[in-house]
């Protein structure tokens, strides 16, 4: 089993190649908010470890780290910039609490730095032995609920490979990284709700038949009929029930192969 990694920063190209980087070595999960975000997303996740790039997240890398140093001591946190930006931040970083990478640094170092900072041995990274291809259908599971999306992705990793998320916003742009072949959708979120969600996909061609199912606490007919007028592919109804939701996931799934045989 890969090892949990919070990948912290803003979202640029430098962060995205490191994600696209990591995800061969790590289950990496992508945080671009604030210190708020971030003490959701490790309530969420519980990962081993935080990793913070710099670039374009000195101010509020001091915030997440001060957070982290408080709430979280236990989590090992590497620390990505080049000279000037770990200059700037040296006021607030501790080199012997934190592991620092230094860049530019090829992919092979810093992910051996990584690994290093977690303490695993050479013949063990990877697992110790080839990786096979992962073939499984990948849902994205968003929800402002840190616990039901701890016990929903529980379950769907049984089956399926999961990414979690806490709002609309982060669903929109964790869509533009990885295309998910699934997205269960709460429709009662704060600021962006699941129908600003499907509506911004649905109005994005690369993005607009990607199938989504809602989740839903409110039962009733009015507001049910309200959720069906957004054409999703399905909804659940809060208590989410495992049996139902493995039905309804794989009654989509299997009429997408349907419509596309």
């Amino acid at each position: 089993m890969k090892d949990n990694v919070l990948l912290v920063g803003k979202l640029n190209t430098t962060i995205r190649n490191i994600h696209i980087m990591m995800k061969e070595h790590f289950d990496v999960q992508l945080c671009t908010g604030d210190s708020s975000v971030v003490d959701g997303m490790i309530k969420l996740l519980r990962p081993k470890m935080v990793f913070i790039s710099l670039t374009d997240y000195e101010k509020k890398a001091r915030k997440a780290l001060e957070l982290i140093d408080k709430k979280y001591s236990h989590i090992i946190v590497v620390i990505l910039g080049n000279q000037e930006e770990l200059s700037n931040c040296s006021e607030f970083i501790d080199e012997e609490r934190y592991t620092i990478i230094k860049r530019p640094i090829g992919i092979k170092e810093m992910i051996k730095a990584c690994y290093a900072a977690l303490g695993i041995p050479e013949q063990y990274q990877d697992g110790g032995v080839k990786k096979e291809e992962d073939n499984r259908k990948y849902i994205l599971m968003v929800d402002d609920n840190a616990a039901q999306i701890r016990a929903i992705k529980g379950w769907l990793e049984e089956k399926y490979k999961v990414h979690s998320v806490l709002s609309g916003w982060q669903a929109l742009e964790s869509v533009k990284e990885t295309r998910p072949d699934l997205i269960l959708l709460d429709y009662e979120m704060p600021i962006c709700d699941g129908r600003q969600v499907l509506k911004k996909l649905r109005e994005n061609k690369d993005t607009s038949d990607i199938s989504v199912v809602f989740l839903t606490a409110i039962s009733d007919r009015k507001h049910i009929m309200d959720v069906m007028d957004l054409k999703p592919a399905g909804y659940l109804l809060k208590p989410v029930e495992k049996e139902r939701m493995f039905e309804v996931i794989e009654d989509v799934f299997r009429k997408e192969e349907d419509n596309n045989s």
